[in-house]
């Protein structure tokens, strides 16, 4: 009886030991967690970089009137931590206006691509062809077949029978 107690004893201590050292590690964490949600949305860390960048983003944010009547800056909704740079810059696009009209946002906007290679077609060409015409069937445009033609030394227009 005596010897059971003991075990029940030991065990206790046991589990108190193991509650004690996962509360450590908790409040570890916890301190640690405050820190990381403090971040703030600045690229800089020095406060007067970040006093001017608040206020570049407030020109850029709030005016645009161009002599029409300028919107008043709305506060922006939402947490500013969980905003993305593009999502600021479809905010921006939005307040921008302008001559283009409504603007896409980025994630709609076609990026560069290299020109492709150059690809040999064996074209088939019958008793008389259009300059334009053989530039279709070469898949290039009219001008490079002119320009071709007159390194060859034989003068082209577009509408010319060849």
């Amino acid at each position: 009886e005596e010897e059971a107690r003991r075990k029940l004893e030991e065990e206790a201590r046991r589990v108190a030991e193991e509650a004690r050292r996962m509360a450590e590690e908790n409040k570890w964490t916890d301190n640690a967690e405050p820190t990381e949600d403090s971040s703030d949305y600045h690229v800089t860390t020095s406060q007067h970089a970040r006093q001017a960048e608040d206020e570049s983003d407030r020109e850029v944010e709030g005016g645009r009137g161009r002599g029409r009547n300028a919107k008043a800056a709305r506060p922006k909704k939402g947490n500013k931590h969980a905003e993305s740079k593009a999502d600021r810059e479809e905010a921006r696009a939005a307040v921008r206006g302008g001559k283009g009209g409504k603007r896409k946002g980025s994630s709609l906007q076609q990026g560069f691509q290299k020109p492709a290679q150059a690809v040999n077609r064996d074209v088939v060409i019958g008793e008389t062809i259009t300059v334009g015409e053989l530039a279709n069937k070469m898949a290039v445009k009219g001008s490079q077949v002119i320009k071709a033609m007159m390194k060859l030394g034989a003068m082209a227009t577009i509408n010319q029978v060849i």
